[in-house]
């Protein structure tokens, strides 16, 4: 079968919901890279990142170094990971994050979707606990991201917020604070009280979990 009627059938396939993991990856290659058996490529790329999923948050860099995955192809798996994780974010009630901890979990969580590096968001809140919104505060290691603080801080205060919860992930790794983290959590704490705003949690997301540093599983 030529290249052009086997990309028919997997399409056919696709509109009748039978797609396996692999073929799904397979048909979306085809957008990025025309005229070449993609099944192979799929297949390297599930068994470089372990699953399907992992592929969304797995970093460019890596992805690149299945054969055959380029600029174009990375590009297009980026772009589906940020669509996957504002679709989660526009399904979340944030009325309910304060008084629902399963509502913050899915907040927390749906940040994180496709992050393959470690960052720190921080979620504002205003009076009687409205959700105002959240911002990305640091990008890179927990503990190495003092510099963001005092920015932190500004941004909380045009906002109208009285408290914020701080949140990080551990990509690839557990969920649960480390020494460092723990010790960078108390230094904006007192920061942010210098400046009336309170840290009302901190958190942790990986491997699926959202863990306050109090050991709080939500």
């Amino acid at each position: 079968m030529t290249h052009s009627g086997h990309r028919e059938r997997l399409r056919k396939k696709f509109s009748e919901g039978t797609l396996e993991d692999h073929e799904l990856l397979e048909l979306l290659l085809f957008y990025s890279i025309p005229r070449v058996n993609t099944n192979e490529t799929a297949h390297k790329l599930i068994d470089q990142c372990g699953c399907l999923g992992a592929v969304f948050g797995t970093d460019g860099e890596r992805l690149k170094r299945v054969s055959g995955v380029g600029e174009n192809s990375v590009a297009l798996i980026r772009l589906i990971a940020e669509l996957m994780r504002r679709q989660a974010l526009e399904q979340c009630h944030t009325e309910n994050i304060l008084s629902s901890e399963t509502e913050l979990h899915k907040y927390l969580s749906a940040i994180f979707i496709g992050e393959y590096e470690e960052k720190v968001y921080m979620l504002m809140f205003g009076k009687n606990g409205k959700f105002l919104s959240h911002e990305m505060i640091g990008d890179g290691l927990y503990d190495q991201s003092r510099i963001t603080v005092k920015k932190a801080v500004k941004k909380a205060k045009e906002k109208g917020a009285e408290g914020v919860i701080i949140a990080h992930n551990h990509p690839n790794g557990i969920a649960h604070p480390s020494d460092a983290d723990r010790l960078e959590a108390g230094k904006m704490e007192i920061i942010f009280r210098n400046a009336g705003i309170k840290i009302l949690d901190n958190f942790i997301v990986a491997s699926g979990k959202c863990v306050s540093f109090d050991g709080k599983n939500v």
